[in-house]
């Protein structure tokens, strides 16, 4: 499910919110949950792209994460951003796991803390712009019911209202 961001100019506040409802749909269940958005779409020439991309990076970093539970999805989300990792566009964005389970189960805690390490991290994959030679579709293609964000750039973003919206209606 994609997450667009149209151009604009935004206040702060108005990019948090967006971020916010963004990042609560991908961290929540560790990403295990398939109504929520895998794709971050912005415009390639938005001139408060960086803006936003450090307040994103700033946010995840401080919103908790839930562990990662649905079976196979690790191993999925390795797979899928193993592309990315050799080409240099990915990146993970540690925060707080949520990850509590009490003292009443030592076994538990020993097995969870396991993969605590492994299920640390919003993995932000780069796929670029779509026809483009470098964009790498396999993030969009395929859903890795973990928390990992594919971030597409569509053209556009950088000239005037009616510019901007028919560059990046085609792709809608």
């Amino acid at each position: 499910s994609p997450f667009i961001i149209t151009p604009g100019v935004y206040t702060t506040a108005e990019m948090k919110n967006a971020i916010t409802i963004f990042l609560t749909s991908r961290k929540t269940n560790g990403g295990s949950n398939c109504l929520s958005s895998q794709i971050l779409v912005l415009p390639k020439e938005w001139k408060q792209k960086d803006e936003f991309r450090k307040l994103f990076d700033e946010m995840a970093t401080a919103m908790p994460q839930d562990l990662t539970y649905y079976p196979g999805s690790l191993e999925k989300r390795k797979r899928l951003s193993s592309s990315y990792d050799k080409a240099g566009r990915s990146s993970i964005v540690k925060s707080k796991l949520v990850f509590d389970v009490g003292d009443e189960d030592p076994d538990l805690q020993e097995e969870l803390s396991e993969v605590k390490d492994e299920c640390n991290g919003l993995v932000v994959v780069e796929c670029g712009t779509p026809g483009e030679a470098s964009f790498n579709e396999a993030a969009t293609a395929n859903e890795s019911f973990s928390a990992m964000v594919a971030v597409v750039e569509l053209p556009g973003g950088g000239g005037g209202d009616d510019e901007d919206h028919d560059a990046i209606s085609k792709y809608m």
